[in-house]
């Protein structure tokens, strides 16, 4: 079977002739090297987006086949979208990158080991929570901080030293177990929405869930939380696991059409820019409007709240100063750039602006684990630019982000492990909870 009938089988004929024409389109003129965080440490043409689109057309043109090395080769882009951004006949080059690792991924007899642990969890909530025990063992019965205590790293190779600084503290409890299903409006009601809980909110910041459905609750929404809702579909898509993605799309459009929202709320920055495309992948899909109209309800919360105009709390009682990172789904992708750092002035804070707020932290969900050679150098930097706020606290709306920075202050020695930094050190979190705790501040005073 040729290339092109495999793509075709993949990814449906509508979709397979915008892929080639957007192929086309591409002019080579090298706008996106300097962007790229990948090139910018490799500095050959095979690890660039220019060199990745070369290859993947030489695929799809049957030119080339879509061997392990360029499987390897399109693995290491970080899907960042800031060549994207700058491309000028603007090529979806993070898009096409996508697509390539779906074509090889269609070609393999069996699914890769990280794409079959993926559709093993991602299907449905229950099974994130058995993959993640584990790791709630392992954290939870001490282990990891006898480890870290006596220094048994040094037994091991410092591959495994360094990936345990990339392991996330997982909560006790699931946020799908503490966040409930329907949550009134605080006074009268004006809006009934949706809440995407993320998959990384609920096993690692259900304190960011939480503070998210408090906040909308406090600004006249209703907010209904489907517990049975499943993963994004990214880290699935991230691998060329379509079918899965696909699982995903179908699974959360039903569940949040059947709860009849005004808006679906996401506070990941990852999962909100699926969320936006699910229409734009369902293409050849005969449920194509309905992701559509699925797609146009989704917004992230604090893009939400400038809408609808949040209501101004008192500052804290604890002058802050801090410091804020753009994650790249938020500010490329979702173009959500000022309403954060408005919701972060709005509690008194003084916002301290680092160096390349808006470069890519080197986290995009697992490649800080699978990826760790070109991730460190990205994080180092980031985390440099961090520290020379010197600002206690840095504040960004990705759960992924928020693990990549707090590995990347844990490295250097200064992660204090709650939400404000003290002594020195520096504290990471999400602006919701910044502007949860002003509200309930208030509400503790009245």
């Amino acid at each position: 079977m040729t290339i092109e009938r495999v793509a075709a089988q993949t990814f449906g004929p509508q979709a397979l002739e915008k892929m080639k024409q957007d192929l086309l389109s591409c002019m080579r003129c090298g706008f996106c090297l300097p962007a790229c965080p990948i090139y910018d440490q490799a500095r050959t043409e095979t690890n660039s987006p220019r060199g990745w689109l070369a290859l993947t057309k030489a695929v799809v043109e049957d030119r080339h086949s879509p061997t392990r090395n360029f499987a390897r080769l399109v693995s290491n882009c970080l899907s960042c979208k800031a060549c994207t951004a700058v491309c000028p006949p603007g090529v979806p080059i993070d898009d096409l990158i996508l697509a390539a690792r779906a074509l090889t991924a269609s070609t393999r007899r069996a699914l890769s080991l990280k794409a079959a642990l993926l559709r093993l969890a991602m299907g449905r909530p229950a099974r994130m929570d058995r993959v993640l025990a584990p790791l709630r063992l392992y954290q939870r019965s001490g282990l990891q901080s006898v480890f870290r205590l006596l220094r048994v790293g040094r037994l091991v190779p410092s591959l495994f030293r360094e990936l345990d600084h990339f392991v996330p503290r997982f909560a006790r409890r699931s946020g799908r177990k503490t966040i409930p299903g329907l949550t009134p409006a605080k006074g009268e009601r004006k809006y009934r929405v949706g809440y995407f809980l993320s998959c990384m909110d609920a096993a690692v910041f259900p304190e960011s869930a939480a503070a998210t459905v408090a906040v909308l609750s406090e600004n006249g929404c209703e907010v209904v939380t489907p517990p049975a809702v499943a993963c994004c579909g990214m880290p699935s898509r991230a691998v060329g696991d379509l079918r899965t993605l696909r699982e995903c799309i179908a699974w959360n459009t039903r569940l949040f059409e059947d709860a009849a929202v005004d808006a679906v709320i996401a506070d990941c920055a990852t999962c909100g820019s699926m969320l936006k495309d699910y229409g734009h992948l369902a293409v050849d899909d005969p449920a194509r409007e309905r992701a559509e109209n699925f797609s146009a309800q989704v917004i992230d919360v604090s893009a939400f709240l400038a809408a609808i105009g949040w209501r101004q709390p008192r500052s804290l009682r604890q002058p802050l100063r801090i410091t804020y990172h753009d994650p790249c789904h938020l500010n490329r992708a979702q173009g959500v750039r000022e309403q954060p750092r408005r919701i972060l002035q709005s509690v008194g804070a003084e916002l301290v602006e680092m160096e390349d707020a808006d470069l890519c932290c080197g986290g995009a969900g697992s490649y800080s684990v699978t990826h760790l050679d070109l991730s460190l150098p990205i994080l180092e930097r980031k985390t440099g630019n961090i520290l020379a706020t010197g600002a206690p606290l840095v504040a960004t709306g990705c759960p992924s982000c928020q693990m990549q920075l707090q590995a990347g202050v844990r490295r250097a020695g200064m992660l204090v492990p709650h939400s404000l930094g003290e002594g020195g050190q520096v504290g990471v979190i999400h602006p919701i909870v910044l502007l949860a705790q002003a509200y309930a501040a208030e509400n503790a005073d009245s």
